[in-house]
């Protein structure tokens, strides 16, 4: 299918996987996530859901990575040290009432995607769930890495 962007439709779909795709209908409001979508549990969500559709009112945040508004220069910085390039990871997060989704930057029709859920996010009230922000990586990272080198260093003294 090829890319959309007219008065009622907006289509990203991953050019890699025929089948993972995000419909935003804008006369119906609503959003359709196609295997791309992992539902919200108490241990994380596993695997994607074969199709979620939410109504806008349901689309709590929007959240760069490595792209618009995140810099991301503490994950650029460890990412220089190994072979994951930071341009592959650029992606939206959207945190919905039923769970989360992350929509890659190199996805057909990323840029409209992106710009409308941020246009939807503004008019919204409630914020995403905690749990769902990509920058908590670092906060989990931090310590541990504190707590790996002060546990060397401690055994070297």
């Amino acid at each position: 299918m090829e890319n959309q962007f007219n008065d009622t439709l907006i289509i990203c779909e991953n050019p890699d996987s025929s089948d993972q795709r995000v419909v935003l209908n804008l006369t119906q409001r609503t959003a359709s996530f196609e295997n791309c979508h992992s539902p919200r549990s108490g241990i994380g969500g596993f695997g994607f859901e074969p199709i979620r559709e939410c109504n806008f009112d349901e689309i709590l945040a929007v959240t760069d990575f490595l792209t618009g508004d995140h810099r991301g220069l503490f994950y650029k910085i460890v990412f220089a040290f190994s072979h994951v390039n930071s341009g592959d990871l650029a992606s939206v997060f959207i945190s919905t009432d039923f769970g989360r989704s992350r929509i890659f930057a190199k996805w057909n029709g990323f840029t409209e995607l992106r710009s409308e859920l941020r246009r939807i996010c503004s008019q919204q009230s409630r914020s995403g769930h905690w749990e769902d922000n990509p920058r908590l990586v670092a906060l989990y990272l931090g310590p541990l890495m504190l707590a790996i080198v002060g546990g060397i260093i401690w055994l070297l003294l």
